[in-house]
């Protein structure tokens, strides 16, 4: 900020000696960049592992299978170990975050989990045509990390995947293939997941566990294309 064109201003008497005393006080004060930083991070989360989802894409005859998955298993290893020493232990009260990369860092180890267990299935089946299991395994690691580590975006997450597995459970695979999201089953599924996710947030606030965590169960309920969230997720 330029001071001495505010100087001549108070000269000339343009502005008054409170004006130029707070413009003063605000010039001499710190910038925050914190949502610069934040911003920074998630944006660079995402390149990350959008860059290795295009890797594996353009590079899976050269590469190779096994070094792919050696490679995202050790990068999601290595996030969660760095998760694990810097976290500070489960609480049912809200935690505040370690370190300011612990956030972003714990994100980063969901989202290698998760193309993990999806490349796994899609190239080794390991779960044969079971493919209920292929979320809801993911959804039991995804539910523990959120509330260990008290993640509200990985909560988000692990909502995602029992929506997933709920869809996958009581529908055919032959619906799905179809798109036809018509079926009564599917439907009942949905209004017994909302109440589920209902009763979660009722419980989470009367039982003071994890009660910030009550919101994001109310929005995922209220949400109005609730419905399409038990359509499971592509490989």
């Amino acid at each position: 900020m330029d001071i001495p064109v505010f100087k001549k201003l108070l000269e000339e008497e343009l502005i008054s000696e409170t004006e130029f005393e707070n413009i003063q006080r605000h010039n001499e004060a710190p910038v925050s960049v914190y949502w610069d930083l934040t911003t920074l991070l998630y944006v660079g989360i995402l390149l990350l592992t959008g860059g290795l989802g295009i890797l594996v894409y353009k590079n899976i005859d050269s590469i190779g299978h096994t070094a792919i998955v050696t490679l995202i298993a050790c990068l999601c290893i290595a996030s969660f170990a760095y998760c694990f020493k810097n976290s500070r232990g489960y609480s049912n009260h809200k935690m505040e975050s370690p370190t300011v990369l612990f956030d972003y860092v714990l994100l980063l180890a969901c989202l290698l989990l998760l193309t993990f267990i999806g490349y796994l299935q899609f190239e080794y089946n390991v779960f044969g045509n079971d493919w209920g299991m292929v979320t809801f395994v993911p959804m039991v690691l995804l539910f523990f990390a959120a509330y260990y580590f008290d993640h509200l975006g990985v909560l988000s997450m692990a909502i995602t995947n029992l929506a997933a597995w709920a869809g996958f459970t009581v529908a055919p695979m032959n619906i799905l293939r179809e798109n036809d999201f018509t079926d009564e089953k599917l439907i009942y599924t949905a209004l017994i997941l909302g109440a589920g996710l209902l009763a979660l947030a009722f419980v989470s606030t009367k039982r003071q566990i994890k009660a910030h965590f009550a919101t994001t169960y109310k929005l995922w309920y209220a949400y109005p294309a609730y419905f399409n969230t038990c359509r499971p997720v592509s490989f």
